[in-house]
């Protein structure tokens, strides 16, 4: 009984909406009626020259003849075969023809009326406009009104005389119109069935309360809101296809959560944009480098990128090369290898490099202080009043003639040291040292130990009119300051100061950007801030920074 009252829904809801809805048409094609048939899939009954659904139903204007559906009065046809056996196909529609038997002129094809049961040719009456035949009859597509025959069957026209429209439109309060729309969500059941994934409740077409979202029980016919798919009775995530630790690395090489591509799998290796500690932690060719917030796993120039996130630094992705491009002179930087070819990273910015500015090397003659010579060396008077660059006291010496062994006056040697101080023969294979000269000792300049000066030729007690360390006072050469100090800038002026590993008491007593610790002014270590080459442990200063 349950499947007759189905079928008999079926049969109504088609003829409302033209069809046989395919989700609602079920079991039917087995009747005893269509055996015999090349049956068709579920869904494809009812049409036309198709088996009927559930052995009776077919689409609207089709009719059920021998177990097939075929076009009955008003059906569109384009040959006899698709119309039943009563009928031709005439301009495409299917009709009886005239002389054939019939029970309206509704059925008869175009020109004819039925009288006394057959379809016959009028002479001057039935047609629109016209008057009509005797008995009030009109050709098909007429209606008799007021003897006059009017367009019946049309959207918005009278009904035909058995309440009859065109295809696709039903008759209401004697008029053809539009069926109203039925069955999906928030529209009027149709016979009190709905599309699928939807119920009917007081005559209206509703989803089931709590059905369809993310973790809640799939809705009638298995369904959930998109993209989620129906596991078990519940609408859940579909199984990611990639991206997950072990599977391929999804579109643009991306993974989820922390996870990165590496060899086109996803695994637990850092990410480029990732922070990181070391290189051997970040995926592929990517390398961990400073940022300007951090380090991170990134590309240096010219490598391949995706965005700006894989280039190291300040540097850009270049859309058109997808390469990080390196960074121009006057552009943001964090360090040398973002700057382009012929530019280097100087206090935060790309700077074009210029040539080193010239040194006075050992043994040079002219210098005015001791910023005028190479490293650490200093600049001091000769006893024959020149001024050369030279080792000062407390450096390490080359080799001196054996008659410097000791000796106040060895200046006739090959020694390196600064006026007439000797290189110590007491040192031993790690290193010799030039001596500062003590009270008494003959002297040429600046070569006499702390508190002493060079006057009169020798090593005396320093006056209250030589400059001592951190004074404002601006010296001019290094006999203005006191012994043992240079005449360097500091600050950009020249000031007496302490140079390296000399005593101090404050780092405004050292020597450029020195400071003091533990008593000593201490060099500077290589990429560090500079004022000149005195700074500097090794190398030289170069745009502000020591560098080999």
């Amino acid at each position: 009984m349950f499947r007759s009252l189905l079928l008999a829904s079926v049969v109504a809801l088609g003829c409302m909406r033209g069809e046989i809805p395919v989700d609602f048409v079920e079991g039917g094609v087995d009747d005893a009626s269509v055996q015999g048939f090349d049956l068709p899939a579920v869904g494809l009954c009812g049409a036309n020259r198709r088996p009927c659904c559930g052995g009776r139903a077919c689409n609207r204007t089709l009719s059920c003849e021998q177990g097939l559906c075929c076009g009955s009065t008003g059906a569109t046809c384009e040959d006899q075969l698709d119309c039943c056996s009563a009928f031709g196909c005439n301009k495409g529609r299917c009709c009886v023809e005239i002389g054939g038997l019939c029970e309206s002129s509704a059925e008869c094809c175009e020109g004819g009326l039925c009288r006394e049961g057959v379809c016959e040719l009028p002479a001057d009456c039935g047609r629109p406009g016209g008057p009509c035949c005797a008995g009030g009859d009109c050709l098909p597509g007429g209606r008799c009104m007021g003897a006059s025959c009017v367009a019946c069957g049309g959207d918005g026209e009278a009904c035909c005389g058995d309440a009859t429209c065109d295809d696709g439109l039903m008759c209401a309060s004697g008029r053809c119109v539009a069926p109203p729309p039925c069955g999906d969500a928030d529209q009027p059941c149709c016979n009190g069935l709905c599309e699928r994934g939807l119920a009917c409740a007081a005559d209206r077409c509703v989803r089931p309360a709590a059905c369809g979202a993310s973790g809640q029980a799939c809705c009638p016919g298995s369904v959930c809101d998109a993209p989620l798919v129906c596991q078990s009775g519940s609408c859940r995530a579909a199984a990611p296809t990639c991206g997950a630790l072990g599977q391929a690395c999804c579109a643009g090489n991306t993974c989820s959560g922390s996870l990165g591509c590496e060899g086109g799998r996803c695994a637990t290796c850092a990410a480029p944009g990732d922070t990181c500690a070391r290189s051997d932690q970040c995926c592929g060719d990517f390398e961990c480098s400073p940022t300007p917030v951090t380090n991170r796993c990134c590309h240096r120039a010219q490598a391949s990128c995706r965005t700006s996130l894989d280039c190291c630094g300040y540097m850009l992705c270049d859309a058109a090369t997808q390469r990080c491009a390196c960074q121009r002179a006057g552009a943001s930087c964090v360090d040398d290898t973002e700057c382009c070819a012929g530019t280097r990273c100087a206090s935060g910015r790309c700077e074009a490099i210029t040539a080193p500015p010239t040194c006075g090397a050992f043994g040079s003659t002219g210098c005015a202080v001791s910023s005028d010579c190479c490293g650490s060396l200093a600049c001091s008077a000769t006893s024959s009043g020149t001024r050369r660059c030279c080792t000062s006291a407390g450096q390490s010496c080359g080799a001196a003639s054996a008659g410097d062994a000791g000796v106040a006056d060895a200046g006739a040697g090959e020694n390196t040291c600064c006026g007439r101080m000797p290189c110590d023969v007491s040192g031993t294979a790690s290193g010799r040292w030039c001596v500062c000269l003590t009270a008494g000792r003959p002297c040429d300049g600046n070569d006499c130990c702390p508190g002493l000066t060079c006057s009169a030729g020798a090593c005396r007690a320093a006056s209250s009119t030589c400059i001592a360390p951190g004074s404002t006072t601006v010296c001019t050469s290094e006999e203005a300051c006191c012994a043992g100090l240079h005449c360097a800038t500091l600050r950009g002026t020249l000031r007496c100061c302490t140079g390296a590993g000399a005593p101090c008491s404050a780092s405004s007593e050292c020597c450029g950007a020195m400071l003091c610790a533990a008593g000593r002014c201490r060099c500077r270590g290589l990429t560090s801030t500079c004022n000149n080459d005195l700074d500097c442990c090794v190398g030289r200063c170069f745009s502000g920074r020591c560098q080999n």
